[in-house]
C-alpha cells in the first residue's frame, strides 16, 4: 500500500481489469446499438453499425494477440443477437479471428508509427475490417454458402460494411490522440514509470541542471576574473 493510502496493483491484476472492461464494452455496445436500432428507431438491419472493429483493433495495440478472442466473441455475439443459424456462428466466430493477420503490421510497421501517423492508423483499420470481413466470408463459403453473396454481403451496408468501417475510422483517429488509450501497454506503464521516476529526482534535487555553451561559460570566467581583479 502506498502511503497516501492508494493501493498498488499487479500488472497481471491490471490487464486483467483492462480486458475484462473492453470486453464489457464490447457487450454492453453491441446490446445498446441492436436494441436502439431494432425497437427505438426502427431502422432497417442494412444500416446497423458496430463498434466491434474498433474494440478489437484498441485491445491489439494494448495487449496483442487477445484480441482475437473479442474479435470470435463479437461474431458470436452478433449471431446471437440477429438470430443466426450454426453456419453463420462458425463463420463469424471464426472467420473474424482472421484479423490475426494485423499483429503482423503491428510486429513491423510497429505500434508507434500506426499510433503516431493518422494514415497508418486508417490503414489498420481498413485492413482490419477486410481481414474480419474476409475471414467470415471464406469460412461461411467452406460450410456450404455462397462465397460470392457473402463477399458482397459482408463489404457492403451490413453489419460490418461501410458505416461500421466509417464509424471505426472515426474511433480510432479520436482514441490515437488519448494517452495510453492506442498504446502497447507495457511500454505505457514503462514510460509513466519513468516520469514518475523523474519527477521524484527533480522534486529531490531541484530543478534540472541547466546546460551552457562554450562561449557562455567563457564569458562567465572573464567575468569571475574581472571581479577577482
Amino acid at each position: 500500500m502506498r502511503k497516501n493510502g492508494s493501493r498498488l496493483i499487479s500488472f497481471r491484476q491490471y490487464r486483467l481489469t483492462d480486458m475484462f472492461m473492453f470486453a464489457l464494452i464490447l457487450c454492453v455496445s453491441e446490446l445498446i446499438i441492436f436494441f436502439a436500432s431494432k425497437y427505438w428507431f426502427k431502422s432497417s438491419a442494412d444500416y446497423y453499425v458496430s463498434f466491434l472493429l474498433p474494440i478489437v483493433l484498441i485491445v491489439m495495440m494494448r495487449w496483442g494477440w487477445v484480441s482475437v478472442v473479442y474479435a470470435a466473441l463479437g461474431g458470436v455475439l452478433a449471431c446471437a443477437l440477429g438470430g443466426g443459424s450454426w453456419q453463420s456462428y462458425l463463420s463469424y466466430g471464426t472467420g473474424y479471428c482472421l484479423v490475426a493477420l494485423l499483429l503482423l503490421m503491428t510486429k513491423f510497421l510497429g505500434r508507434d508509427r500506426i499510433r503516431g501517423k493518422w494514415y497508418f492508423s486508417l490503414l489498420f483499420v481498413v485492413l482490419g475490417w477486410a481481414a474480419m470481413n474476409f475471414g467470415a466470408s471464406a469460412v461461411g463459403a467452406i460450410c456450404g454458402e455462397s462465397f460470392a453473396g457473402l463477399l458482397a454481403g459482408n463489404f457492403g451496408f451490413g453489419t460490418n460494411g461501410f458505416l461500421s468501417l466509417a464509424a471505426g475510422g472515426v474511433t480510432i483517429l479520436i482514441v490515437r490522440k488519448l494517452d495510453g488509450m492506442f498504446e502497447y501497454q507495457k511500454s505505457y506503464l514503462r514510460r509513466l514509470d519513468d516520469e514518475r521516476k523523474e519527477k521524484m529526482r527533480r522534486d529531490e534535487y531541484g530543478d534540472e541542471p541547466v546546460e551552457i555553451d562554450e562561449e557562455s561559460l567563457s564569458i562567465l570566467k572573464r567575468w569571475d576574473d574581472g571581479l577577482g581583479n
